[in-house]
């Protein structure tokens, strides 16, 4: 019971170490490259030896990593709009000046109904 305590709070406060760990030996099963073997000897030496140096460089991968997501997902919105909301737009103009009547159509019903103090005092 005590060594699972142990590894319970292992995790829970070297949640990044584990993950970065997990992340690249995925990395190394799909590539088969051995910078992925590199980068977990070298981060696993830094976590245990230097905890300042492995926080402060993790830290610094996470931020150039945040500002590449963020770039990337602005990029990838303006392709959306220009490659997709643009074209529907302007197919969707097309179509409707092909279509148009000389009657405007509208779904407005004109209603000529009286009403008085009594029709708000008692309408149920």
């Amino acid at each position: 019971m005590f060594l699972m305590n142990k590894i319970k709070q292992f995790i829970s406060t070297n949640r990044k170490f584990i993950l970065q760990l997990l992340g690249f030996t995925i990395g190394y099963l799909i590539t088969k490259s051995i910078l992925f073997i590199f980068l977990i000897l070298i981060f696993t030496i830094l976590f245990i030896f230097s905890k300042e140096i492995y926080d402060s460089i993790t830290n610094k991968i996470e931020f150039i990593i945040g500002i590449i997501g963020k770039t990337i997902k602005s990029f990838l919105f303006v392709m959306l709009y220009i490659f997709i909301m643009i074209p529907i737009s302007i197919i969707q103009r097309i179509a409707t000046k092909e279509n148009k009547t000389s009657e405007k159509i509208s779904y407005y019903i004109e209603i000529d109904k009286r009403t008085n103090t009594t029709s708000f005092k008692k309408m149920w």
